[in-house]
């Protein structure tokens, strides 16, 4: 187990020249071509996984499948589990075949803090990858929002497309972030949750509690 520190950053749009002009002073590296990111996340009929995340409770967990590109019975996939606990954040990983990919889609995913969880929103995104020093930066774009309905396969309908860009700074490192890079940035860092994000923007949770 290994506990990581991550920042985030909303950029708008306008921005994001300036911001790569930042990367290029400060010799970031593009490391991985840019490939399309997709995420089921799951939880139960509470919503309690936002919920928490929204008051900020530990320990608490996000689970979700994710696979890469635009098809899902093509790619690998992964189911990965998300806990912020007083300690750090660390994430737990399992690839998944198929047939366990179907049955957590139509079944659910029994998890020991939140009971039965079912799939929610799938959120998809364009995503690059840089590298300095110690410190993995990540930029999102092209993010969309889309209500879960599942069959024998995923039935999503596009219902939300964020016009923004969302930043992701990475260390394994106990290092603060903070001192080595984001004091430097011309931008500043927040909270940030694509699947809270999902929920608010979708309306789910209001939904849930008429």
């Amino acid at each position: 187990m290994s506990f990581r520190t991550e920042k985030k950053i909303y950029i708008n749009t306008s921005n994001i020249g300036k911001f790569y002009e930042f990367l290029n002073k400060k010799n970031f590296k593009e490391i991985y071509p840019e490939r399309q990111i997709n995420s089921i996340y799951f939880d139960n009929y509470k919503f309690a996984m936002y919920d928490d995340s929204e008051q900020g409770v530990v320990p608490r967990k996000k689970i979700r499948i994710r696979f890469y590109g635009k098809s899902d019975f093509k790619n690998n996939k992964s189911l990965e589990t998300k806990i912020s606990s007083t300690e750090g954040r660390f994430k737990k990983t399992e690839l998944i075949d198929n047939k366990k990919y179907l049955k957590f889609l139509q079944q659910g995913i029994i998890d020991s803090l939140y009971g039965i969880c079912k799939p929610k929103v799938l959120i998809r995104y364009t995503r690059n990858y840089y590298l300095v020093n110690n410190f993995r930066l990540t930029i999102d774009k092209e993010i969309s929002y889309e209500k879960a309905k599942f069959d024998q396969k995923y039935l999503g309908s596009f219902k939300f497309k964020k016009n923004n860009f969302i930043v992701e700074i990475k260390s394994s490192k106990t290092d603060s972030i903070e001192e080595k890079i984001l004091d430097e940035f011309p931008f500043i860092s927040s909270r940030i949750s694509k699947y809270c994000d999902s929920i608010n923007s979708l309306n789910l949770f209001n939904w849930f509690k008429k």
